[in-house]
Order: C-alpha cells, then structure tokens, then sequence
C-alpha cells in the first residue's frame, strides 16, 4: 500500500507540472497536441478510479502505467509546444 501511494504522489506530481506548462501565456499548442494529451490523462483517470474501486487485481502495475501516461502527456505539452517570441 505504501508503495501504491508513492506511485499516486508522482502522478500528482507530474499533473502539477503539466498544469504549468499549459498555464503559461507564451506557449501555442496545436490541436492534436492538445488531443493526445488529453486523450492520456483521460486513460490515466480511468486508471486512478480502476485501482479506487478496486477492479484491478495488480495496482502497482496499473499505476505504473498511469505513470507512463502522464509522463507522455507532460512530454507532449512540454517539448513539443512552440514559445512565442515577442
């Protein structure tokens, strides 16, 4: 159980930091960036009420996916998007 938690708290933490990135004015992202990046957090929030409820036998696999997930989607809105110059 322990363990399951650290794997929440770094998918939080990695929420936070892709929160940020979308929140800053001087980044344009195009709509398929955007697609796929929500398309993974949506898959990783089925993941996160999967392991609440408790209809996935293997929790620690799962939220390791759900890491992965997350990750992807942070990667998509923090490397690809362009920084407007002004």
């Amino acid at each position: 159980m322990r363990r399951e938690m650290g794997q929440a708290l770094k998918v939080k933490e990695t929420v936070l930091h892709l929160i940020q990135e979308l929140l800053n004015d001087q980044k344009v992202f195009t709509e398929q960036e955007l697609k796929a990046a929500v398309e993974l957090l949506a898959r990783g929030m089925c993941d996160m009420v999967n392991v609440y409820t408790n209809t996935m036998e293997d929790h620690e696999t799962v939220l390791k996916g759900t890491i992965v997930k997350v990750k992807i989607a942070n990667n998509i809105v923090k490397g690809v998007s362009k920084t407007i110059v002004k």
